[in-house]
């Protein structure tokens, strides 16, 4: 079960992060090229866990889950990352269950659990961060306001989450320095005047 579910994180769909990262100095085209060469690539990802769910029967999901959790976690965080970088906003759960071809419902043996999904989108902020640093660098100041702006609206929605203190909980502190960080990013470009003097810090 591991050797096929790591078929899965090394599938083709392993965008690359180094292009993705260098996202201030590149165009919106070029971008848009890269997010649409990951989603060329799912395909390879879908039939992967087409063939890792034939390993099993339905009922046996949680007797082996703890082969895949950390990959389905990865794969909900590269499928978060394009969706951002295409049209700014945050996948949902339902979304990345269609992406992958699986459920989100335990009762279909193999699917997206809630944890899975919360912790794959909590890989998003540290990414974000380094994109809106990098951006800064090329010049490309509007960028990090937006990232500032969504990962403050990202951590008021896990504030909401019951959270305990688990791996998840800890992850969710880590939000926190990453909002905080883009914050600094935008209050910096304030003070060098690289921004218009208005209120560009989300709120």
């Amino acid at each position: 079960y591991a050797t096929i579910a790591n078929r899965i994180v090394v599938a083709e769909f392993a965008i690359s992060h180094a292009e993705l990262r260098r996202v201030g100095k590149t165009n919106v085209l070029h971008v848009k090229e890269i997010c649409s060469h990951g989603w060329r690539l799912l395909p390879k990802v879908k039939q992967d866990i087409i063939d890792l769910q034939k390993t099993f029967p339905p009922s046996d999901y949680y007797r082996y889950a703890d082969h895949w959790h950390q990959i389905m976690q990865t794969l909900v965080f590269r499928c978060g990352l394009i969706v951002y970088m295409e049209q700014e906003r945050l996948i949902t759960r339902d979304e990345v269950a269609e992406y992958l071809g699986v459920s989100t419902d335990k009762a279909d043996g193999f699917h997206i659990t809630l944890e899975d999904y919360l912790q794959g989108v909590l890989l998003l902020p540290a990414e974000l961060s380094r994109i809106a640093i990098n951006c800064v660098i090329h010049e490309d100041y509007q960028r990090p306001i937006k990232i500032a702006s969504f990962l403050s609206q990202l951590n008021a929605a896990y504030k909401i989450l019951n959270l305990k203190n688990d791996a998840l909980r800890r992850k969710y502190d880590g939000l926190k320095y990453e909002v905080k960080k883009a914050e600094s990013i935008v209050y910096d470009m304030k003070i060098r005047r690289l921004i218009p003097d208005v209120e560009s810090l989300p709120k």
